[in-house]
Formats: C-alpha cells, sequence, structure tokens
C-alpha cells in the first residue's frame, strides 16, 4: 500500500533474508496536529516555537491586518482557514507561533489536538506550488491531514504587504 517492496532471497541450506524497500518519497514527520476550517492539519514541530490563547493576548490592527501582541513583540495573526483556502468554520481559539523563513507568524486556528509523528507523502509538485500545504499523511481514524508549508504562509503574507 505505501509503493515499496519485499524482496525474499532464499539459499538451500544457508536460510532465507527478506528485504523490505520503502519508497524515499515517505518521510515521519513529528508534528503539531490542529484544527481549521472543520479539518486537520499538522504543523511541523520543528517549525513551532510555541502555542498561544488569542483570548489571553491584545490583537491590534496595524494597517488593515490584524497583530497578535505579546510581551514586547508583534506577530502578524493569519487566519489558517483563510490562507488554506476554506471558510472559516469556527472563530479561532489558538495561535500558534511559527517561523516562516526569518520572520515569525502566528496561524490562527480552532483546536490544538497534539502532537503526533505522521508518516507523510509529498503533494505532487503541480499541487504543492499552488497551495499552503506540502504534503499529507493518513490518520489513526482514517481522515487526511495536510502538512503545513510554514514558508508558503511566509510567502503569502510578503505578496499581501
Amino acid at each position: 500500500e505505501l509503493g515499496g517492496e519485499v524482496v525474499l532471497t532464499s539459499t538451500l541450506g544457508e536460510g532465507t533474508t527478506a528485504l523490505i524497500r520503502l519508497p524515499l518519497t515517505l518521510a515521519i514527520m513529528s508534528t503539531l496536529l490542529v484544527e481549521a476550517a472543520g479539518r486537520p492539519f499538522a504543523i511541523p514541530l520543528d517549525r513551532v516555537e510555541r502555542t498561544l490563547r488569542i483570548a489571553d493576548h491584545t490583537v491590534r490592527s496595524v494597517a488593515g491586518r490584524p497583530m497578535l501582541v505579546e510581551r514586547d513583540s508583534v506577530f502578524p495573526l493569519v487566519d489558517a482557514a483563510t490562507v488554506l483556502g476554506h471558510p472559516v468554520h469556527e472563530a479561532p481559539t489558538h495561535a500558534v507561533l511559527v517561523r516562516s523563513g526569518e520572520q515569525r507568524i502566528a496561524l490562527a486556528v480552532e483546536q490544538l489536538v497534539g502532537q503526533r509523528e505522521l508518516v507523510t507523502r509529498p503533494l505532487p509538485a503541480g499541487i504543492a506550488d499552488s497551495a499552503a500545504v506540502s504534503g499529507g499523511a493518513v490518520l489513526s481514524d482514517g481522515s487526511i491531514a495536510l502538512i503545513v508549508d510554514c514558508d508558503a504562509f511566509g510567502q503569502a503574507m510578503a505578496k499581501a504587504a
């Protein structure tokens, strides 16, 4: 099912060797599973700095764009559902502070689900180039979680500026 193969080699009187080959396109990734637009999304854990409850912080508008104020820092607050091309399902309650290149962005999400190790597959090049997602993974309940491309969020922010 993963697109790999199993090769059995047997020599009389010596034994059998089993070789399992998995495609290089598979990767196991540590992620933070969140919900946006009522759908599961996975954010690579190596890009996550921390999570915040939006209600515990001030949100200001700077040049018409929402900004999350945290201590002495201000971060662009981006609704994950909107950037991922979905209508907002519920009002976001949490923000995930992620690194995107040299900048940090607060992604507004509806729910934090938890950390998961996921076996991921990349998306085809034509789709991945036009979306803010880089791959997908099948969750234990059979649903699909798309892998958030934090760099694409940063590029979307730069274009909107």
